[in-house]
């Protein structure tokens, strides 16, 4: 996990801020860039969702979407 977020960080994605409460623990807040990033990716998911589910039409799209969430939340 700490090499995960010190990439992160590198990358100017996150900043990491001692926890006032606990010293010990640090507090992971994504920078301007690593919300805009984010924003970028979930457009890009999307985009990709409704792709891939177009050719199902919109309601079974949705019947579909669903049914996988109640598959996924139910185990």
């Amino acid at each position: 996990m700490v090499t995960l977020v010190d990439d992160l960080e590198r990358k100017g994605l996150v900043k990491r801020h001692r926890s006032p409460q606990d010293r010990r623990k640090n507090i992971v807040q994504l920078t301007a860039v690593g919300l805009d990033r984010l924003r970028q990716a979930e457009q890009a998911r999307a985009e990709t969702e409704r792709r891939f589910l177009a050719p199902l039409g919109e309601a079974e799209a949705s019947r579909l979407v669903r049914s996988l969430q109640i598959l996924n939340f139910g185990q």
